[in-house]
């Protein structure tokens, strides 16, 4: 059964498999009422009869440019925060193997949520980013599992903000799968098409296990970024600059100060 759940989110029922689209055009950026409706449409997949999640996009343009600067304000940022985590802690203990199905623009958030499927399909054309330290941010999930996951591969585009094609982000071993452009969400609902035909409650089992063995310390550690980016993070001047000068379109203005010794622990 097709549908849309709510705020840009499709959903569809393939039987073994569920299908998610984010639909939020150009970009499919996501806010905090979409953030809320993906988490919707993955608890409804959860529920079904599915084995496999596909994680994919509408439009050509983007798999997703990321979470909404605009939610990046002081008034808004915990809820977004603790609403856009609660999508990868429900990746981390679903039974639904998860595949992501990545074209066009993936950047910041939108990057921390395809790695952290467990399988990755990406098109040649595709474009792999964590930019948020040139707003004076860091990616939250980045530092915290991703980097835990791909080590230096990832550290560098956390450190950086660079941008790389499907191909570099392919050699790197970010992705399961390299796919000429048009075809990753092709490729990954047969990819999970030929998982669910098998036992569907070894799959999850097997999953289940496999992440807990690479990601022994999610928990703790995604708990752990969580404070330094509100206890600390969120306090700096400069990350309220970082934003402020995006949101109105003009370079930003750091100070010249380092930040205090220490932070969360």
């Amino acid at each position: 059964m097709a549908g849309t759940i709510s705020a840009g989110v499709q959903y569809e029922d393939r039987g073994a498999v569920a299908l998610l689209r984010i639909d939020r055009p150009p970009l499919n950026v996501l806010d905090i009422p979409s953030i809320a409706a993906l988490d919707a449409a993955m608890a409804r997949a959860e529920e079904s009869a599915a084995a496999v999640l596909v994680l994919s996009s509408a439009g050509a343009k983007a798999f997703s440019a990321g979470v909404d600067v605009k939610d990046h304000t002081p008034d808004k940022l915990e809820s977004m925060i603790l609403g856009f985590h609660r999508l990868f802690r429900r990746l981390q203990a679903s039974r639904l193997v998860s595949v992501a199905a990545v074209k066009g623009a993936c950047l910041g958030g939108g990057m921390e949520l395809a790695l952290s499927c467990d399988l990755v399909v990406a098109e040649e054309t595709a474009k792999f980013a964590l930019p948020e330290i040139r707003l004076a941010c860091f990616p939250p999930v980045g530092i915290a599992v991703l980097a835990d996951r791909y080590g230096p591969r990832l550290a560098e585009l956390c450190l950086t903000g660079e941008s790389i094609p499907g191909a570099e982000a392919h050699r790197r071993g970010l992705l399961s799968r390299l796919v000429p452009e048009g075809k990753a969400e092709e490729t990954a609902l047969e990819m999970a098409a030929s998982m669910g035909a098998g036992s569907r409650a070894v799959l999850g089992i097997t999953v289940r296990h496999l992440r807990r063995l690479a990601l022994p310390h999610f928990e703790k550690s995604l708990e752990k970024a969580e404070r330094a980016y509100l206890e600390e993070l969120a306090r700096t001047p400069d990350m309220d600059e970082g934003i402020r000068a995006f949101m109105e379109k003009r370079p930003p203005r750091y100070g010249s100060g380092t930040a205090a010794p220490g932070g969360a622990s």
